[in-house]
């Protein structure tokens, strides 16, 4: 960890090189001759060591050339990044405040320091004070994504959801990118804060509001239909929950327990099977209506069709486990023991290759909880189910 933030603090040092050679407005005074001289030397040799993976040796040449010249703020800079990407972050907040100190400082590198001291106190977990530095990185450069960036994360950190959504807006701005995916999951966020707050209007504004931003924000749907439901209204938590048949396929599994149970609620269990034989019959959706189709029919004693049903899913998705356990419970409900015995030893073999059932298609990150930001990239609906993504089928963001 220490070893990749030193190299990803090389770019920054390799940018401070070539400004410190070609002069920064608070060096245009001073003649290149110098630079050539011990403290040149020494803060190019630093940039080196960076550069091959050793920011042990890169610390100590850059010391020396503050030795040599305290007035160097550009080194202060690097060498505060260098204490931080080790870890040291209490000594590399004292430098980054001393720089911003210093009188007559280029407005540039006042930037440069006011970010750099707040990446100092979001490492150090100081996060009111990371998002008050960067506001005022903001405030002197309204055009720095990168600090945009960076509060906007600390206000997801924070549970923040407004201040995140009014940020994120700013940034899909400055970068041109068509971010609804996003401000939709913020939305949502906002909304369940909201319903945390007893505040029941709020939320389903909220909820309604991320929906009109991106039609496919499959978390939106839920959380509305469970506001609806909640209120008795079950009919239109229906409408909600199968919204998702249609903006996102794969995700149904999330909404067919909330279904089934409005539907027998409102005594339409029979919709519900018409509904899945449905969506079974069409190809590119069979997987989840088929698991749900079988699995209702269990339910109402149906066993026989049921084995039917998981064993086309299996045909397609040998190492489906759900479907094998349903599989093995309608052979139990017909009295087949062996058959159900030799599908139970078949899926303790399938155990052995132990699955995630989420794989993130921009990192690669597996895991067994579907999130809707992945942990790993930190990119909104990037996770699909796996056997998604191992049938070859479409994403669903």
């Amino acid at each position: 960890m220490v070893m990749e933030a030193a190299i990803g603090a090389g770019g920054f040092l390799l940018g401070l090189a070539a400004a410190y050679w070609f002069g920064w407005p608070a060096r245009r005074n001073a003649s290149r001759s110098a630079f050539l001289g011990e403290e040149g030397l020494a803060y190019i040799k630093g940039v080196n060591y960076i550069l091959s993976n050793s920011p042990d040796q890169a610390i100590e040449e850059f010391v020396k050339a503050v030795q040599i010249n305290s007035e160097t703020v550009e080194t202060y800079l690097a060498l505060g990044s260098l204490f931080r990407a080790k870890g040291d972050v209490h000594r590399a907040i004292r430098i980054h405040q001393g720089i911003i100190c210093r009188p007559y400082l280029d407005p540039k590198i006042m930037i440069q320091a006011l970010f750099h001291l707040g990446l100092d106190y979001r490492k150090a977990g100081l996060l009111d004070r990371a998002v008050e530095t960067f506001q005022q990185v903001v405030e002197k450069d309204p055009k720095m994504l990168q600090a945009y960036l960076q509060l906007e994360a600390l206000y997801e950190e924070t549970r923040d959801w407004e201040a995140a959504y009014q940020t994120q807006q700013k940034i899909s701005k400055l970068r041109k990118t068509d971010d609804r995916h996003i401000l939709s999951h913020l939305l949502t966020e906002m909304g369940k804060v909201k319903l945390e707050q007893g505040d029941r209007k709020g939320a389903e504004k909220s909820f309604k509001k991320a929906i009109s931003v991106h039609s496919a924000c499959v978390d939106a749907y839920l959380h509305l239909g469970d506001l609806y439901a909640e209120e008795g209204k079950d009919a239109k938590a229906v409408e909600m929950w199968k919204q998702i048949f249609e903006v996102a396929p794969p995700f149904i599994f999330l909404a067919f327990d909330r279904l089934e149970r409005a539907f027998f609620r409102m005594g339409r269990v029979d919709e519900l099977e018409r509904i899945l034989r449905d969506r079974s019959a069409e190809k590119e959706r069979e997987y989840v209506s088929s698991l749900y189709l079988g699995r209702h029919l269990l339910k109402k004693g149906a066993a026989e069709e049921a084995e039917q049903v998981f064993r086309e899913v299996l045909d397609r998705w040998s190492g489906d486990r759900e479907a094998r356990r349903g599989l093995i419970r309608a052979l139990r409900a017909q009295g087949k023991r062996d058959a159900a015995l030799e599908e139970y030893e078949r899926m303790l073999d399938e155990c052995l290759q132990e699955g995630h059932r989420f794989r993130c298609r921009m990192c690669g990150y597996r895991g067994a909880q579907l999130s809707w930001k992945c942990p790993q990239c930190h990119r909104w609906d990037t996770l699909d189910p796996e056997w998604q993504v191992d049938a070859g089928g479409e994403s669903s963001g």
